[in-house]
């Protein structure tokens, strides 16, 4: 006599249909039971169909256990026409879920229920709106992949909870920065080094009164270009005689700067009362300077003066000379004072 099994054992096809008897006497080998055992192992190349055959009568029942290692890849699973959630798939190892088929007289209907020893059978789907709530997360359970890029905002982060170790080096950019936002305060005793300065970027409005020293002014760095017109040109009065003939002659000077001689001016001491007393002027090449040449005639009194701009030949190299030459016809009277207005360069 023949062994009656209550239970079908049915191996997983990789896709295509699963077909389970539901005919009311139908007898496949030795089975004639409503609960069908589906074992196996498989990777899905196309989507499966657990589907009924034969014909049922109402109010028939199949139960349908499902305990076979199955890799869907993106092939779907359905039993009587109802897919089953993805998410009954998603764990490695046995997938094991119940569907629960009722024939109705008219339609199947179809419930899949979750074994729930199985990871990832409860779907988004399945929860509630605000359903998760803070006791129901564990500690350290929020990992950074759960987080949306910008989804941590400003009000979600407690006061004072930056810390300085969570700031990745040279991630506080310029653009992070609020205007004014870096008071004195924050600024480190000697932190502002010369490379953080930029060029011309110390204003005179910046530097305090008195705050340039001489310690801070490099030897030979203040040059006539940085002072006023009056600072950089003087005077030099050479006192001349023409009262006897070793006092005509040549006179050398040296110049102990670099500069430029603008004007000469000659003043009357004595008269000259016999005839006209000249001086002609020379730079360190001995050519005459261009305008320079006095004059003092028999109609100048104490105290005239005669004075020529000087417009070429006139620059000097500290340690050069300047020449003064003297003539007169005849000795014995006349006496000037020779100024020379330098500018230094």
């Amino acid at each position: 006599m023949a062994e009656i099994k209550d239970v079908l054992e049915l191996t997983v096809l990789s896709s295509g249909t699963l077909n389970v008897p539901v005919q009311r006497n139908l007898s496949i080998g030795s089975f004639e039971g409503s609960m069908v055992r589906i074992i196996g192992t498989t990777t899905l190349t196309g989507n499966l169909d657990i589907s009924p055959t034969g014909t049922p009568v109402k109010n028939t029942v199949c139960t349908i256990v499902f305990e076979a290692n199955v890799t869907t890849a993106s092939s779907k699973v359905s039993v009587f026409g109802e897919p089953v959630p993805d998410e009954f798939f998603a764990a490695v190892g046995v997938s094991k879920f119940t569907v629960h088929c009722l024939y109705n007289g008219s339609a199947w209907n179809v419930r899949i229920l979750a074994d729930f020893d199985t990871a990832g059978i409860v779907g988004e789907d399945a929860l509630a709106t605000d359903s998760v709530v803070t006791s129901k997360i564990k500690d350290l359970n929020i990992t950074t992949v759960k987080l949306a890029d910008l989804g941590v905002t400003t009000a979600k982060i407690a006061d004072a909870n930056v810390t300085t170790a969570k700031i990745t080096d040279l991630n506080v950019t310029t653009a992070k920065i609020a205007d004014l936002g870096v008071t004195t305060d924050k600024i480190d005793d000697l932190g502002v080094t010369t490379a953080k300065i930029a060029n011309d970027n110390v204003t005179t409005a910046k530097i305090a009164d008195g705050n340039v020293t001489t310690a801070k002014i490099a030897n030979a760095n203040v040059t006539p270009e940085k002072m006023s017109d009056n600072a950089n040109r003087y005077t030099r009065d050479i006192r001349i005689s023409f009262l006897t003939a070793g006092e005509i002659g040549v006179l050398n000077f040296i110049m102990g700067e670099d500069c430029e001689i603008e004007q000469v001016s000659g003043t009357v001491m004595q008269p000259f009362a016999t005839d006209t007393g000249t001086v002609i002027f020379k730079n360190h090449a001995g050519t005459v300077m261009t305008g320079s040449q006095i004059d003092f005639g028999t109609g100048l009194v104490l105290g005239n003066q005669v004075t020529n701009t000087v417009t070429g030949n006139n620059s000097f190299t500290r340690g050069e000379k300047v020449t003064l030459e003297l003539s007169k016809t005849t000795a014995g009277s006349g006496i000037a004072n020779i100024s020379l207005l330098i500018k230094k360069v």
